[in-house]
């Protein structure tokens, strides 16, 4: 269907307003638990919904090309620049939220440079090295005539992520 795997990207390019609903595994060095989540993007802005054992009940992280907050059940919200800062701030580790808004479509981030990556004989990408996170895209399932990432697997150091995906709504 696609001639090359840029075309492909090309196309995946072309999602911009969705929704994703999922589960998240986090294992890290002294801690591990997993957490349920539901990210929704628009154009210009996204509110990410976290809950479970590691989100403490119910956390929104908020954000727009002004900066991003987040809100812990009652706590007071708190704000900075970027998503990264933010969790580095009050989680003492970091996601990569900016670029997980490409890899999550099965994308490579336009943000930094590729070390290496390999890709299916149908275009899709299946393994990615960015920003010195280590990406296996595990398995792929089409949701609404996309071809979008079912499970993926995220490594970086001692920090592994793995985002098993239950529903895609592409707006």
């Amino acid at each position: 269907m696609f001639e090359s795997e840029d075309d492909y990207q090309a196309h995946l390019q072309a999602i911009i307003h969705w929704e994703v609903q999922g589960k998240l595994g986090i294992r890290l060095p002294d801690n591990s638990g997993s957490l349920y989540f539901n990210w929704k993007q628009e154009p210009n802005q996204y509110a990410i919904h976290l809950s479970g054992p590691l989100g403490q009940g119910a956390t929104w992280i908020r954000g727009n090309h002004s900066g991003v907050t987040i809100q812990a059940g009652n706590k007071p919200k708190v704000f900075a620049a970027t998503p990264e800062a933010l969790l580095t701030k009050t989680l003492g580790w970091s996601l990569p939220v900016q670029e997980l808004y490409y890899w999550t479509r099965g994308l490579q981030s336009p943000m930094s440079e590729v070390t290496a990556s390999s890709y299916s004989d149908d275009k899709k990408l299946l393994t990615l090295e960015q920003s010195g996170w280590q990406l296996q895209f595990k398995r792929y399932r089409d949701f609404s005539g996309w071809s979008l990432p079912q499970k993926l697997v995220a490594q970086r150091d001692d920090i592994r992520l793995t985002f098993v995906i239950k529903n895609w709504k592409i707006y």
